[in-house]
């Protein structure tokens, strides 16, 4: 059977398999790659982008084939379960998020640390054991005498730390010519080979063409994955091009990776966790911050369940269910940091902001809503209520109200505050969204509720979710 076949199967095995084992790994390829994959010949064997598109060579699995049969180690069996070992460490390039964990790290070491995770995370969790033909062609550590750590990071910060294992590595790399070290490629190029992919070495000539999917020619459209008319192959999954960027999208997808792997009942381990999450705790501040905005204002709409008003859906069949609405009142609570780390722009588009929020609301049917704006720096200075019985406009009503008087800061007086509200009102929905630099005193325990800093200083909060506050200048 011609490698670019058992490349299709063992694909569709991997997309469509549903036993306790393989289960995850169907999950980790529907969660975090495209779902499909594109055969070319620009890439050593096999890379990924950061859309979750793979590529795939099948002249250098061919050359692995020739390699595995010289060795007197080839089998069907054998060829495809390397064929295996090869899309899944191309997946965990992706569900590890080393494309968004790669700022301020050396390529070179950081391609390696990763590979040492991913190929140990596949032979020691998945038991997936690759032949030794291609043991000899890829990175584990103990080749090295390197502990076996939980994350990527570790791998990294070790090598980074001995000089000579660094010297070791490279000097391995280089006089092995058979080595397998790629690295996610660019959405833009796929150029993968010896190092970060700076050259397109592939050791077997450029082609004019490429293919998609189950090998159908098409001219080579490398583009943006899905977002520049990639025809698909086979296409699972939701895709992963996210228009609030890259790092909320990771995030979205770890979690829903999360929820299917335990609704069959299977918890992620230490290490599992530590490495899929690395990249949430890296990046949750850099995102959308209008997003977290909105999402975090509207918490208090919960859906209302009514029995008084049966479902008429289901009336006809002789079924009573309770219909559901969404509750038509917000309540929030708003802290802003008036300790003189917010510029007057960033107050105004800030309350811009969240005024315009609150005029969608009202046109979607929200007919009440409660908000709570206290202004504080060591201690509370100021708290007003906007009224929709009263008040119109936000943005008015926040400038009015801004006081003059600056200070240090301290949020304990303002969680303190916040979690009265949250027992006057009798609910742990009601938000609180703070305006902040994040230079200040903590309470000593975790509150209750759902907390938004908005930085525009520090990224790093007890508790609470961390979203960096840079609105663009023409805002």
């Amino acid at each position: 059977m011609k490698a670019k076949e058992v490349i299709i199967q063992v694909f569709d095995e991997l997309s469509t398999s549903d036993l306790q084992g393989e289960h995850f790994i169907k999950t980790l390829i529907d969660s975090f790659t495209a779902g499909y994959y594109k055969f070319t010949d620009e890439v050593w064997m096999a890379a990924i982008d950061k859309d979750g598109v793979m590529y795939l060579n099948p002249n250098g699995f061919e050359e692995h084939k020739e390699d595995l049969i010289k060795n007197n180690e080839y089998s069907e069996a054998i060829f495809r379960n390397d064929t295996k070992f090869i899309i899944l460490h191309e997946s965990l390039h992706q569900a590890g998020g080393h494309f968004l964990r790669d700022a301020n790290k050396n390529p070179e070491l950081w391609n390696i640390a990763t590979d040492f995770w991913i190929n140990t995370f596949i032979r020691d969790k998945f038991g997936i054991k690759p032949s030794k033909t291609l043991e000899n062609k890829i990175l584990f550590p103990e080749k090295f005498k390197i502990p076996i750590f939980n994350t990527s990071d570790e791998y990294y910060d070790y090598i980074a730390r001995n000089p000579e294992l660094k010297q070791e590595i490279q000097e391995y790399i280089k006089g092995n010519e058979k080595i397998i070290i790629d690295l996610p490629i660019d959405a833009d190029e796929p150029k993968t080979g010896k190092g970060r992919g700076k050259e397109p070495k592939t050791g077997r000539g450029k082609g004019d063409k490429s293919e998609t999917g189950k090998g159908k020619e098409n001219e080579p459209k490398t583009g943006k994955g899905r977002g520049d008319g990639l025809k698909t192959g086979k296409e699972r999954g939701k895709g992963t091009i996210d228009a609030d960027g890259p790092e909320r999208g990771y995030i979205n997808r770890f979690h829903r990776f999360k929820e299917e792997v335990e609704k069959k009942g299977y918890s992620l381990d230490e290490g599992v966790y530590a490495e899929l999450s690395a990249v949430f705790k890296k990046t949750q501040a850099y995102t959308n911050w209008k997003y977290w905005l909105k999402k975090y204002l509207t918490l208090s709409r919960v859906l209302k369940v009514s029995w008084s008003k049966p479902n008429r859906r289901y009336l006809p069949h002789g079924i009573i269910l309770p219909s559901y609405e969404q509750e038509q009142e917000l309540k929030a609570v708003i802290g802003i940091d008036i300790s003189g780390s917010i510029s007057e722009k960033e107050l105004e588009i800030f309350f811009n902001e969240t005024d315009g929020i609150i005029k969608q609301l009202r046109a979607l049917g929200v007919k009440k809503y409660i908000i709570h704006i206290i202004y504080f720096h060591t201690s509370i200075v100021k708290e007003v209520v906007f009224d929709s019985k009263r008040d119109k406009s936000l943005f008015d009503f926040l400038l009015k109200n801004l006081p003059s008087e600056t200070g240090g800061t301290s949020f304990v007086q303002l969680i303190s505050r916040y979690q009265y509200l949250i027992k006057h009102y009798k609910s742990k929905h009601i938000p609180l969204i703070v305006l902040t630099d994040l230079d200040g005193e903590f309470p000593k325990y975790r509150p209750q509720g759902h907390i938004l800093w908005l930085t525009t200083g520090l990224t790093k909060a007890p508790f609470g979710q961390v979203v960096i506050y840079k609105p663009k200048k023409e805002e």
